[in-house]
């Protein structure tokens, strides 16, 4: 037996509106996603520079630049 809402959905998706509304909904949780990892890499990079300045000399400096 086919649920009513299913019978909806499959008619909004054919629609211009809702695919619009799918490809946002999509869009949004990719934004999120894109935010999230960007948060957390810049976070890991503070700390890789925080400890690169505390534990590498000039020497190491320069041989990595």
């Amino acid at each position: 037996m086919s649920s009513p809402m299913l019978g909806m959905q499959s008619k909004v998706e054919r629609t211009a509106t809702g695919s619009e509304m799918i490809k946002e909904a999509s869009d949004n949780q990719l934004r999120y996603i894109l935010k999230s990892i960007s948060r957390n890499m810049s976070e890991t990079m503070k700390e890789m520079l925080i400890l690169s300045l505390i534990y590498a000399d000039d020497e190491t400096f320069d041989r990595v630049l």
